[in-house]
């Protein structure tokens, strides 16, 4: 499955597909980082990056490079490499990395109507942005 590769400049992450760049993200801004799967035939395992608003962008993890790019994330946030809970899930389910208070906690609350943000990554939002 080709889902594009991952290119960092400048501390800006690049999901790139068929040579254009189909979303950017500036690693100063994530606070919070993730995964998820869902029930799919197709792309179905995600990384997640969270804003200090609320809003998050996914990435497949199916892109080429991804390892490039915990590598990245490792250093940039000094935290350990990362060893993803859900490779090898059928089931919709996600997952916070990142920050440690939050790890291991669910990110979101995923239904089949909706994806939203779960309350403990809420809470440690608004508690970093008063």
């Amino acid at each position: 499955m080709n889902s594009g590769t991952i290119r960092i400049e400048n501390n800006t992450i690049f999901w790139d597909y068929k040579n254009e760049s189909v979303m950017s993200i500036n690693a100063e801004e994530i606070s919070v980082i993730g995964e998820y799967t869902f029930e799919s035939d197709s792309d179905d395992w995600f990384l997640v990056f969270v804003f200090d608003d609320g809003s998050w962008k996914r990435i497949s993890m199916y892109v080429d490079n991804i390892q490039y790019l915990f590598k990245f994330l490792s250093e940039y946030i000094h935290i350990n490499l990362f060893d993803t809970q859900l490779a090898n899930s059928i089931q919709t389910k996600s997952v916070v990395y990142y920050p440690y208070s939050l790890r291991g906690l669910n990110l979101f609350v995923l239904t089949k109507k909706e994806i939203k943000l779960s309350e403990e990554v809420n809470n440690f939002l608004n508690k970093k942005n008063p």
